[in-house]
Order: structure tokens, then C-alpha cells, then sequence
């Protein structure tokens, strides 16, 4: 049985995260910004998992306190951190980059970059300390170097954790400590149609794209979280999506009538 601490879980991929590492006999702490949401995440699951071990601890990620204060919740609720995946990750709308708000910018880097680079400071630490551990951050649209016109800043962010994390894959080589990335792809959630919240019409013409390459959190979690617990080396990088699943799902486009719209999830 592993210990979980998980950062934006209360809803989305994190929240299929957390309910497949559950399902999977593991000990789960969730977090979200807000304590409400937090305790709504934590009756649900605690509703569907009555027998496993489920805590929660609200957690803002771009204030380093809280990250630590989640850390020692991890710790005192759970008795050990095994897992700590940076997962909290906001979005913004698909403008061009003069248009966008200073606001919009500083959010967007403080929650995609420092929180995740913040977060991995407080959890190494932690997990040298206490002699073992695995970190994973969460990659996204941009990541692999890929741009798309709208994107800028999301995109920037996202390239910015893959070159980050591959550098403390080398700062921790040969110690107790294993970092990794997740690459859950396009996975349809309120983070998918937030952005797009001012531009409907933008959202119907990406419709036939995303339904094609996109997919369901209930899909795409259990097969991130059997890898997590598969994995025992350090620099590991879990792609949902890779290049031979992207030509596969184009080819058979004209005879799969996929409709990820139709029951929407809802997520980070």
C-alpha cells in the first residue's frame, strides 16, 4: 500500500487520480484551494472507498506555507509521503499573448511553474529526509515543445516543467528520491471548455478534434496511476497520448462517432 498526496484533486484528473490510486488500495490526501471543496471531495470518496483511507488539506500552491503545512498533513495523516504528484494547473483563454492580462499571466505562471516548482522543493526535502519517495510532475500542451497560436503563456509554462523536471532527475540521481512526469493528453474537462468560456463558437469548431483525440478521466487515470505504482526507476515520463495512439485515432476518425461532450466531466 502506497501513501498519495495529490495537489488540485478535488475535481478532474487529480479527483480520478485520487479515486483510481483509492480503488487500487492506496492511502489518499486530497487538495484544493478552498476547504469546502476539500470536504466535498473527501465525503464523495470516502462514500465510495468506505473502506480505505481518505484525508484532505486545503492547499493554495502558489503560497509556499501551504505547501508545506500540505506536506505535514501528508505526514501526520497518512504517516508517510510515498507519492506526491504536482498536479494543480490552471489555464486561460486562446488570445493572443499583447491581449492578455498582466493578472492572467502572473496566475497562470504562479499556479503552472512556481507552485509546481515550489511544491517539488517542499517534497523532496521531506522525502530525503524521511529516506524514500517518488515526485511527479503533470506535463501538458506545450510541453514537448509543440505551439498553437492562443497558447503562449499556458504553452511556455508547460515547457518550462519538462526542462525543469529533467534537471532534478539529475540533481537526485543516485539518491532515494525518484521524479518522474505524467502526460495525461487531452482529457475533456471544465479545464477544457474554461478556456474557451468567451469563444463557444471556438469550442464547437475544436469539438471534432478534441473527439477525436481527446478522452475521459475515467479513462485515462487508472492507466496513469497503474504506471505510478508500476514504476521503480528515476526520470520515468507516462504519456497517454503518445504519437502511435494520435496516428491510430486519425486513421480510424471516419468509423469511431466518438461524443466525449455528450456527459461532460467536469475538472481541473
Amino acid at each position: 500500500m502506497k501513501t498519495v498526496v495529490i495537489t488540485g484533486s478535488t475535481r478532474g484528473i487529480g479527483y480520478g487520480l485520487a479515486q483510481s490510486f483509492l480503488s487500487k488500495g492506496c492511502s489518499v490526501l486530497v487538495s484544493g484551494r478552498s476547504q469546502p471543496g476539500v470536504d466535498v471531495a473527501v465525503e464523495s470518496l470516502r462514500v465510495e472507498f468506505p473502506e480505505a483511507k481518505v484525508a484532505g488539506c486545503p492547499c493554495d500552491v502558489t503560497d509556499v506555507a501551504q505547501l508545506s503545512a500540505l506536506w505535514d498533513a501528508g505526514v501526520s495523516e497518512l504517516g508517510s509521503v510515498d507519492i506526491w504528484i504536482n498536479n494543480a494547473g490552471i489555464g486561460h483563454a486562446q488570445v493572443s499573448a499583447w491581449e492578455m492580462s498582466e493578472a492572467t499571466v502572473r496566475k497562470v505562471i504562479d499556479v503552472d511553474l512556481l507552485g509546481l516548482v515550489f511544491g517539488t522543493q517542499i517534497a523532496l526535502r521531506g522525502m530525503r529526509e524521511q529516506g524514500h519517495g517518488q515526485i511527479y510532475n503533470m506535463e501538458g500542451f506545450g510541453s514537448d515543445g509543440a505551439v498553437r497560436q492562443g497558447m503562449s503563456v499556458y504553452g511556455a509554462a508547460k515547457r518550462a516543467v519538462r526542462y525543469y523536471t529533467r534537471s532534478v532527475v539529475k540533481e537526485t540521481k543516485g539518491t532515494s528520491v525518484k521524479v518522474g512526469t505524467l502526460s495525461p493528453g487531452i482529457v475533456i474537462t471544465d479545464f477544457i471548455t474554461d478556456m474557451y468560456r468567451d469563444d463557444p463558437s471556438g469550442l464547437e469548431k475544436s469539438k471534432k478534434i478534441f473527439n477525436i483525440l481527446g478522452d475521459k478521466v475515467e479513462t485515462v487515470t487508472p492507466w496513469l496511476a497503474n504506471k505510478v505504482l508500476e514504476n521503480d526507476r528515476a526520470g520515468a515520463s507516462f504519456r497517454w497520448l503518445t504519437p502511435v495512439k494520435v496516428l491510430g485515432r486519425f486513421l480510424t476518425a471516419g468509423f469511431s462517432r466518438r461524443d466525449l461532450f455528450a456527459l461532460e466531466s467536469s475538472g481541473q
